[in-house]
């Protein structure tokens, strides 16, 4: 594999240069590609072809997990830019922190054992209620302070869902989802989607963008 140039960023900045390059870009190339075959004579058939939304159902999961990659990477990156222990101290990576994590946790106010206990050296970003405590009482910015925040969580339930199930719902998802739409009975799924494929639209990997970019930009103004 080759090696790119070693390039710095802050948190915010890597952030969106991951969502783009990874995530934006390759959706703008499908919107390129459907405009391209629609202007193409002849090209009727394969225009009709790829304007159906199942033949892009496929790459949508990889994409739409990728986008939490970049958030948990922001989540990280922007904790040990921002935290400043008693004595001024900066981390110079998590490697540090982790490494410190004793002096860290005696340093820092906790609002109960069980949220001081949730920080281990074993602490991993991608688990969102943990660092949901970590910023509330490192940063006293806590990440459920978010308006949306339940909706952020139910977009980590559904990444954890392509990542880790094959995008197959169980009785577990199938709760979490149902519980954030109990007020749009509507919007709920019913009991037999139980061991079904789930699957993911361009559309809507493309709103996930937005609300992953509004959710790091109130993270980085309020912590």
């Amino acid at each position: 594999m080759a090696e790119a140039e070693r390039e710095e960023y802050d948190a915010a900045a890597f952030f969106e240069r991951m969502l783009y390059l990874h995530v934006e870009q390759p959706l703008n190339v499908q919107d390129l590609t459907i405009a391209k075959f629609s202007t193409m004579p002849g090209s009727e058939k394969a225009a009709a072809v790829l304007a159906t939304p199942e033949v892009w159902r496929p790459f949508m999961a990889p994409l739409y997990n990728f986008i939490f990659t970049c958030i948990e990477v922001f989540l990280e990156r922007h904790f040990i830019e921002s935290y400043r222990g008693p004595d001024g101290r900066v981390y110079a990576s998590t490697e540090e922190w982790i490494a410190d994590l004793s002096n860290f946790k005696a340093s820092t106010t906790w609002p109960n054992k069980d949220a001081k206990d949730c920080i281990t050296r074993l602490f991993s970003f991608q688990r969102l209620p943990a660092v949901d405590v970590l910023y509330a009482a490192a940063l006293k910015g806590p990440l459920s302070a978010y308006p949306k925040f339940e909706l952020v969580k139910l977009m980590f339930d559904k990444r954890h869902l392509f990542t880790h199930r094959g995008g197959i719902i169980d009785n577990k998802f199938l709760q979490k989802y149902n519980d954030f739409h109990a007020q749009d009975p509507q919007e709920m799924l019913p009991p037999s989607s139980v061991g079904k494929s789930a699957f993911l639209e361009r559309s809507w990997v493309r709103d996930t963008l937005s609300e992953a970019r509004a959710f790091v930009s109130f993270v980085g103004a309020a912590c």
